[in-house]
Formats: C-alpha cells, structure tokens, sequence
C-alpha cells in the first residue's frame, strides 16, 4: 500500500536521500522556492504542484493581518478549486499503491506552514493521514497499511461522478451561450429584462449570453 508524507527539504536533503531509495517515490514540489533538490540526474520522479501553494490574495491577507484562522480558512478556500489535483494525489497513493512526497522548503514552512494545512484538508475532505518523516522513519520497509481505503475510495468515487456532473452541465451552458449569441443583443437585453437580469451599455453580447444560458440552466 501506497503513502503519503509532507516533508521539508532540511530533512529531506539531510536525512530522506542517505536513507530511502528515492526511486520508491514521487516527490511533488508545492513550493515557489525549491526549483532543484539535488544535482543528481536520478531523482525522475519530481513534479512542480504550484497550484497548491497560497494564493497571493492569500498570502496577502495574511501578511497585513497576520490572523492565521482567516488564513486558514482562505487557503482552504483556495484548495477548494484544485480539488481535481488533490483528488489525483489521492488516487495515487490509494488505488495506485504509490509513495508520494509533498516537499516545500524551511523557509516556506516558518512563513506559512501550509503544507500542514494541506495535510489537515486532505484528511478532512477524502480521511487520507498525511505522514511525517518520523512516521516513514519508523516503517522504513515501506508497508504501510490504510485501514480505512474502502471509506476514501468511495470518497474518491463520489468526487469523480461529481465532476462528470459537472463538466456535463458545463457543456450544455456552453452549448446555450452559442446559440443565443446568434441572436441579435436587442433580443438578448429584453431577454435579460424579462428575466431580472442586471446588465448596462458595457454588456456585451457575449457576457449577458452567458448571464442568460447561466440562469437557464440553474448556474444562478
């Protein structure tokens, strides 16, 4: 069975490289500051995740308010709209049996420890454990046992159905956003009347179409 660690390059660089077989593993960069790990042409399996890093609305916030439950709760909204990403990570470990390192760096770490936010979301939306170095440290056979895999499957499961929902419903907006741009705007402006639909002379045909095929279709 598969794992899935966070892991900060100190460890990672000190400790994870003299004592695992790094070919075990896909280690994924969620990080803006580590761009190389290690002057080795062996490492092939690294891949650049940016899309979980914080926002910089984020990050922003963050750093006039310093309030770290405001934080918290903008970076799980972030999260929130790469939950495609998450759940391919997911699926890696558990339908795929592999070994999976999310890597960012110390200073990443101190500044905004998301990765432990990260970590604490995945547990939340799909009852994946994120593990720690000690946890790998303490298991170095790499036989890690997920007791409840038939609980984040199903979740997984539900999740996909969702999306294929989703992206079935978003054809048909689309389909209706080209049809009613064929008509002429004066016919797109009653029809945004009719249907309470605010709009003004910087409107253009293509956004009040998509305003109306919105509303149709129940995307209000």
């Amino acid at each position: 069975m598969g794992c899935l660690v966070r892991m900060y390059t100190k460890k990672f660089v000190d400790k994870f490289v003299h004592k695992f077989n790094h070919n075990d593993f896909t280690i994924l960069l969620i990080s803006s500051d580590v761009y190389k790990i290690t002057n080795s042409d062996d490492f092939k399996h690294i891949e650049s995740v940016k899309d979980l890093i914080p926002s910089t609305d984020t990050i922003g916030v963050y750093y006039s308010t310093g309030d770290e439950c405001e934080y918290a709760h903008n970076y799980s909204y972030d999260l929130e709209k790469q939950m495609d990403k998450i759940a391919a990570i997911v699926s890696m470990v558990v339908k795929y049996d592999q070994n999976v390192i999310l890597l960012c760096s110390e200073i990443e770490r101190e500044q905004y420890n998301y990765l432990k936010l990260l970590s604490e979301f995945i547990e939340t939306n799909f009852g994946l454990e994120v593990l720690t170095y000690k946890d790998l440290k303490e298991n170095k056979d790499l036989k890690f046992e997920i007791r409840n895999k038939e609980e984040i499957e199903e979740r997984l499961d539900k999740f996909i159905e969702r999306m294929k929902e989703i992206n079935e419903e978003k054809k048909k907006v689309e389909k209706r956003v080209n049809e009613l741009k064929e008509k002429k705007k004066k016919k797109l402006m009653k029809k945004c009347e009719k249907l309470g639909i605010r709009f003004d002379d910087n409107t253009s045909k293509g956004e009040m179409a998509r305003m109306i095929a919105s509303y149709e279709l129940g995307w209000k």
